[in-house]
C-alpha cells in the first residue's frame, strides 16, 4: 500500500505566531530562502494551497510571503514540489494526566495540540479550536474495529487516528493486523500518529506488554518492519 507522507521541509516554522502575508504583488521580490512549488497547509483556516512559493527574508521568520508564481530571486532556493509546508509545528509529546489542562497557556502561546485519551473530550470543549481530537489505538481488544474507527472519523468526532501504541505489544506498522485500518484511513485521507520511540524501563516485565519492542525506527528515523531485526 501507498501513503503519502507529510513533511515539515523548514526546522525555522516553530512560531505560531508568523507574520504572513498573502500577497500578490508584480514586481521583483528578493529574499534569503526561496521554497518553489510546495504545498501550504493553511491551520487556520483548514485547506491545503497547492504550488506556492514562499519567499523567507532575515533570519527570523517575522518576515514571509507567500506568493503565487512570481519573479523572485534568493540566497538558498529549495524545491518543495510534492512536499507540504506548516506553520508552527512543534512536537510537543506530553502526559497531561490532571483533569485541569493548560488552556490559558495554550491561548497565551498560540499553540494548537492534536490530543488523544480519556479526557480529550473536556479539552475540546474547553478549546475547540486549538484541541484536534485523535483516536487512541492501544492494540488491545478495546480497540475499535476498522469499520467503527470510518464510522467515528466519518461522524467528525476524530481528525486524526493515534497514537497508535502496537510497538508496546511487539506489532510493527506492516504487521497484517493493521492493514484494514490503513486501508480505511488511507481512503479517507486521516493522518496517523505512531509511537515509535523507546518503551519504559522494565516495559517487557509489565503485565501485558511482554512482546514489546524498544523501538521501532533506526538511527535514520525510518521504521523498522517486522522483517527488519
Amino acid at each position: 500500500m501507498k501513503f503519502s507522507y507529510l513533511i515539515v521541509s523548514m526546522g525555522i516554522f516553530v512560531s505560531c505566531t508568523t507574520g504572513r502575508n498573502f500577497s500578490s504583488a508584480k514586481e521583483e521580490l528578493t529574499g534569503d530562502i526561496l521554497i518553489e512549488n510546495v504545498n501550504i497547509i493553511d491551520v487556520e483556516n483548514n485547506r491545503v494551497i497547492k504550488n506556492q512559493y514562499v519567499l523567507i527574508t532575515g533570519k527570523k521568520n517575522s518576515n514571509i510571503s507567500f506568493h503565487g508564481k512570481k519573479k523572485m530571486n534568493a540566497t538558498t532556493i529549495i524545491h518543495g514540489e510534492g512536499k507540504y509546508l506548516m506553520p508552527g509545528l512543534w512536537d510537543m509529546h506530553v502526559h497531561p494526566l490532571q483533569e485541569n489542562w493548560y488552556p490559558e497557556i495554550m491561548k497565551r502561546r498560540n499553540v494548537y495540540a492534536v490530543a488523544s485519551g480519556r479526557l480529550v473530550e473536556q479539552w475540546k470543549a474547553a478549546l475547540p479550536d486549538r484541541i484536534i481530537p485523535s483516536l487512541l489505538y492501544r492494540s488491545d481488544k478495546n480497540d475499535p474495529s476498522p469499520d467503527s474507527v470510518r464510522k467515528l472519523v466519518q461522524s467528525g468526532k476524530y481528525r486524526v487516528f493515534g497514537e497508535i501504541m502496537a510497538q508496546y505489544k511487539g506489532v510493527a506498522p506492516n504487521d497484517p493486523s493493521l492493514e484494514p485500518y490503513w486501508s480505511v484511513l488511507e481512503e479517507l485521507n486521516i493522518p496517523v500518529g505512531i509511537h515509535i520511540g523507546p518503551a519504559p524501563m522494565g516495559a517487557p516485565y509489565m503485565p501485558g506488554w511482554e512482546k514489546v519492542r524498544a523501538r521501532l525506527h533506526n538511527r535514520r528515523g525510518s521504521c523498522v518492519q517486522n522483517n527488519i531485526t
